[in-house]
């Protein structure tokens, strides 16, 4: 067998780029107006538009859509307890809520509360808000959404709060909290222990 790359996949040589109104009216040697010249972070949109502060207030922040097959994890979170599927069959922890487990299509699933104890396996800081769907997300930039590895096995992705950003690490203990997202909604969110 050979080890020289197909010639569909070999590589191509780098195409010119087309000149656009943008490029032509301005000197090849003249930096592109999409191209950032400061390595300063970037300000949210209602620090740099005050006229837009009450507007980010305003926007609210999309909420789960609760449905038959997950309305136990959201009762269990609104109690105060952090619920999740456990297959009867395979052993297997299952979330997000499904009616059936994805190892073994089982239909036997159980919900059992867990203790909220875990640790942090990945995190990441969100510093910017991309879409006007997550706007409502504003007034939180930063902020930390995480992988937990929770002590009876599962992972589970949340939100680290009650630690600045720059705190959070990797393989920090944490505990879990419910924190009221609106309509009705409790979130369950994170905090180091």
């Amino acid at each position: 067998m050979s080890s020289k790359p197909c010639g569909r996949y070999a590589a191509k040589p780098a195409r010119a780029r087309c000149r656009t109104s943008n490029s032509a009216s301005r000197p090849a040697s003249a930096p592109s107006t999409m191209v950032r010249t400061s390595a300063a972070p970037l300000r949210p949109f209602w620090e740099t538009r005050p006229e837009m502060a009450e507007t980010a207030k305003e926007i609210s922040k999309p909420l789960p859509e609760i449905t038959p097959v997950n309305q136990p994890f959201w009762d269990g979170a609104r109690a105060g307890k952090l619920m999740m599927q456990k297959c009867a069959d395979c052993g297997t922890w299952v979330f997000c809520p499904r009616p059936v487990c994805g190892d073994c299509s089982s239909a036997t699933l159980n919900w059992l509360q867990l203790s909220g104890k875990g640790k942090i396996f990945s995190f990441t800081v969100i510093r910017e808000v991309v879409g006007h769907a997550l706007r409502g997300f504003a007034p939180d930039i930063p902020y930390v959404t995480a992988w937990i590895d929770l002590d009876e096995g599962p992972r589970f992705c949340s939100n680290i709060i009650g630690c600045p950003v720059d705190k959070v690490k990797i393989d920090m203990d944490v505990q879990v909290v419910f924190e009221d997202g609106g309509n009705g909604v409790t979130l369950p969110k994170f905090k180091p222990r």
